[in-house]
């Protein structure tokens, strides 16, 4: 049985010399602070020889030479391409379970709203999540008030996060039956198999490509909660200092930050401290 010619072709790319690898490495980390070792090298090679082939190219040399020319929207696929996205409902769940139970119904009554930001948001399953959390606090509480801001540097994938339609197989797997009844929709026809969720409860969202890693960012908003979950691990200790610097800086006064479970660094970073396991609040 011949090779499949989809293979042939793959087979006229060659593999990244070493060269070539440590000027993909570097340039990820000046464009987005991610640390890639050399373990990586065939994931590279996989994801970035889909870019060769849409532009036709067989050999490394012109892609490199494309994305040292500057080529902003070539720029954008490759960071798109090394960036990973893995996230769930409910991921996590002692954190969702801290909010419901003692966060919030710390936080007092006013007229404004209060703001979540997440941080690395992928496909917007975490924002999903947060937003149901919050829907539900303010069945008991109506004059509470929110709005969640959802940032990745991903492009491709914040579209997805924008269009909140997602698997229905995921979606039955990981949000309890009381939440999927209340808050999603089965599509039918051409879209059955999956589920959306029901538009009326995103007008409390936004969704916005940001880099985290740049040197010093002020939102312009000082946010109640900040989710910044498994991502801290693909950054050097000198930008994991620096993100968290900047983090602190946009929490309220009273405001937490939280991590992922097996994110620890964060100990020893002086404008914070720590209230429960991977949750945080600013030192005042």
């Amino acid at each position: 049985m011949g090779t499949p010619a989809s293979l042939l072709w793959q087979k006229d790319i060659p593999d990244l010399n070493d060269r070539e690898m440590e000027f993909l490495r570097k340039l990820i980390y000046e464009k987005a602070g991610i640390m890639v070792s050399d373990s990586r090298r065939d994931l590279i090679n996989t994801r970035l020889q889909r870019r060769l082939r849409h532009h036709g190219f067989k050999t490394w040399r012109p892609y490199l030479d494309l994305l040292k020319s500057g080529d902003h929207e070539e720029l954008v696929h490759f960071i798109n391409q090394l960036t990973t996205n893995k996230t769930e409902f409910f991921r996590e769940v002692a954190h969702f379970d801290y909010l419901k139970a003692t966060y919030l119904k710390s936080l007092p009554q006013k007229e404004t709203p209060y703001f979540f930001w997440i941080g690395a948001c992928s496909s917007g399953q975490e924002v999903i999540t947060l937003m149901m959390i919050l829907e539900e606090h303010r069945d008991l509480h109506p004059s509470f008030d929110y709005r969640i801001l959802g940032t990745d540097i991903d492009t491709k994938i914040l579209l997805k996060a924008k269009n909140a339609i997602y698997e229905k197989k995921l979606v039955t797997e990981q949000v309890p039956l009381a939440y999927r009844s209340r808050f999603f929709e089965n599509g039918t026809g051409p879209n059955q198999g999956f589920c959306r969720v029901i538009p009326k409860y995103l007008e409390k969202i936004k969704y916005r490509q940001f880099n985290l890693t740049v040197p010093h960012f002020d939102l312009k908003l000082r946010f109640q909660c900040i989710f910044l979950r498994n991502v801290l691990i693909y950054f050097d200790p000198q930008t994991i200092h620096r993100i968290l610097e900047n983090a602190s800086l946009n929490l309220a006064r009273d405001g937490i930050l939280i991590l992922g479970h097996c994110e620890s660094l964060v100990e020893a970073h002086p404008s914070l401290e720590g209230i429960k396991s991977s949750i945080y609040r600013r030192r005042t």
